[in-house]
């Protein structure tokens, strides 16, 4: 007879996450409705092709917890024996969440390449970056899928701790570089450094939220790895990257209502000497616009430009 596992840290964590994670999902949910109904008029049907793509992985990622939990909890309920055993589900979820990852990431490096005025570096650490993390993690969810035992998840934290690991220095990068090509095109008129600040708050705020909570999880795999604690806060991590880039992506209007001036700031008109600078506004609208654009390359949205009478 095998060993025993600790059900309130194991079964206990796994119940806590599952029902936090969806709890996000209704909040997921409810972006991507709001996104639809009002947000996705200036966009093109691949980037609303895209968005759906990633409500369905969302969804098939909390129906394949929820069939792990249902396993475990339920089905084999009082035979503990069983439990040691990982339903098939539990990979799986792990490998779609990956895919979901991968997206994004690779997303936001086009959005970086976009704002760095076709600067490969940065893009390129990202994407190398997100394809080591979807390959480590691929690696993770075979495994587990295979073996289907909780030993198994101890021997692998290993391969856990590094795909988090890379997570954060991917989020870093993105955010770090996203809000310094920002920054990088303030100016001297006050709607567009408006525009521009409140772009890079969105972007820090929803980059910090899925650091904490991804650094956080590292913290419990490394001090707790035969338990299943750290599993409540990587199932919110992992539901919060779809929601704040679905914050990101609703909150163009807003931004774009500075910059054409319905924001309740007086609109100066551009003559004479001022008039030089008209190119410059254009500009850094169309790189704010393009932040949150379609994803296929070379989109170009412009914005308009303010009266000049």
């Amino acid at each position: 007879m095998g060993a025993l596992i600790a059900v309130d840290s194991t079964l206990g964590s796994f119940f806590i996450g599952v029902v936090l994670s969806a709890m996000l999902f209704g909040v997921n949910l409810s972006q991507v409705l709001t996104y639809f109904q009002k947000y996705s008029g200036r966009d093109t049907h691949l980037l609303k092709s895209f968005v759906l793509g990633l409500l369905i992985l969302d969804t098939a990622n909390l129906v394949l917890t929820s069939h792990s939990l249902w396993t475990m909890d339920v089905l084999n309920f009082g035979d503990y024996i069983s439990n040691t055993s990982i339903p098939w589900s539990f990979g799986a979820s792990d490998l779609v969440i990956g895919i979901l990852d991968i997206c994004i990431q690779n997303f936001f490096a086009h959005r970086v390449y976009q704002l760095g005025g076709g600067s490969i570096f940065v893009p390129v650490a990202i994407v190398v970056a997100s394809l080591g993390i979807f390959g480590v993690g691929t690696a993770y969810s075979i495994r587990i899928m295979r073996h289907r035992h909780f030993g198994e998840i101890v021997v692998q934290t290993p391969l856990i701790i590094s795909a988090l690991s890379l997570q954060v220095f991917c989020d870093l990068v993105i955010t770090v570089s996203l809000v310094h090509y920002l920054l990088r095109n303030r100016t001297t008129i006050k709607r567009t450094n408006v525009a521009v600040n409140l772009l890079s708050f969105y972007f820090i705020n929803c980059g910090l939220l899925n650091l904490v909570f991804t650094i956080v999880c590292i913290f419990f795999l490394v001090k707790t790895p035969k338990t299943w604690i750290p599993l409540p806060f990587y199932l919110i991590q992992v539901r919060l990257y779809f929601c704040s880039f679905m914050a990101i992506l609703n909150s163009r209007q807003h931004v774009r209502g500075i910059l054409e001036g319905n924001d309740g700031i007086i609109s100066m008109p551009l003559t004479g000497p001022l008039a030089s600078i008209k190119n410059t506004i254009s500009r850094v609208r169309h790189t704010a616009n393009g932040a949150y654009s379609g994803a296929e390359k070379g989109l170009n949205v412009s914005l308009p430009t303010p009266s000049d009478s």
